[in-house]
């Protein structure tokens, strides 16, 4: 009985010993491996989206909005001409000490009874003093006249007439040629239109068509009368052309329509007479000229010394 005790206390001994030998682990304040109710403490991983739906992924930057390349005008704006000189600088001549009437109206191109006629205030024909102011402006010639019959206070009725439309892709003028340095004082013609304003342009003769790159100076024309008439309207250009060849070509402005007359039959049976006009297409940029259309143009100036 005492060697069994023995024996049994010899084991408990040694299993002490081993138990003292042990580490001991601590455990984590208010936790324990062998508890329950303890919170796992994990590592966070990647978000994934419930089943049936996207998650939502960062934008990215926008880009800058293009700027779209700018397109070629296929019908530019024509070339300014050099600048016209303008009569109303050579209408007047001032004496001086040795002038003589009759020399003053040989220097300018007009007859001695043309040169008083402009020039009431000048009573004794012999006498004029160093500087006195004397028009010297020769009488108006006609440089194209297609009217005829009809003068510029006639209106001519709508129905029953015909002529030459004008528009955007097809302004129409006559073709007139100068000989001598010329004041233009008059551009005018037999009009009717959807009350869009017009434009008389004055351009070069390039090959016997209209000039489609150059504009040599542009007038506005005074509106024609109550539609639906053809009345007589005119721009006073008053600017000196060189000799050459050119054009007066009628234009609309902001998309008009309008008509030169060619021929009508109220207040009487009328036709313009034959000249060659010039036509433009203002929206291809293309021209051509018709030898003898009927219109009634008109076209007045006045040659001035070379």
């Amino acid at each position: 009985m005492n060697a069994k005790r023995h024996a049994a206390s010899l084991l408990l001994g040694v299993l002490l010993a081993a138990c003292v030998g042990s580490p001991i682990i601590p455990t984590p304040a208010g936790s324990s491996p062998l508890d329950p109710s303890a919170t796992p403490v994990t590592t966070p991983g990647p978000t994934v989206a419930p089943s049936g739906t996207v998650a939502a992924a960062t934008p990215s930057p926008s880009p800058s909005p293009r700027t779209p390349a700018p397109t070629a005008d296929p019908s530019p704006a024509p070339t300014p001409g050099p600048t016209l000189l303008s009569c109303v600088s050579l209408d007047i001549y001032t004496v001086v000490a040795g002038d003589t009437l009759w020399g003053v109206a040989q220097d300018h191109g007009v007859t001695l009874d043309v040169l008083l006629a402009a020039n009431p205030q000048i009573r004794d024909r012999s006498l004029i003093r160093p500087g006195d102011r004397i028009v010297v402006a020769g009488p108006h010639v006609a440089i194209v006249d297609t009217l005829g019959a009809a003068t510029p206070a006639v209106t001519f009725d709508a129905p029953g007439s015909w002529g030459d439309t004008i528009f955007d892709q097809q302004n129409a003028g006559p073709l007139f040629s100068l000989a001598d340095p010329t004041c233009v004082t008059e551009i005018g013609g037999f009009l009717s239109h959807d009350r869009a304003p017009l434009r008389v342009e004055i351009r070069p003769s390039v090959d016997g068509v209209p000039d489609v790159s150059t504009v040599l100076a542009t007038f506005e024309l005074p509106a024609p009368g109550t539609e639906p008439t053809f009345s007589y309207v005119a721009v006073t250009p008053g600017v000196v052309l060189p000799p050459g060849a050119y054009f007066a070509m009628f234009a609309p402005q902001a998309g008009g329509v309008a008509s030169l007359l060619g021929g009508a039959s109220v207040p009487f049976e009328y036709r313009a007479g034959s000249t060659p006009m010039g036509y433009l297409n203002a929206v291809e940029g293309t021209s051509s000229v018709s030898p003898g259309m009927y219109v009634a143009v008109r076209i007045l100036g006045r040659a001035l010394p070379p």
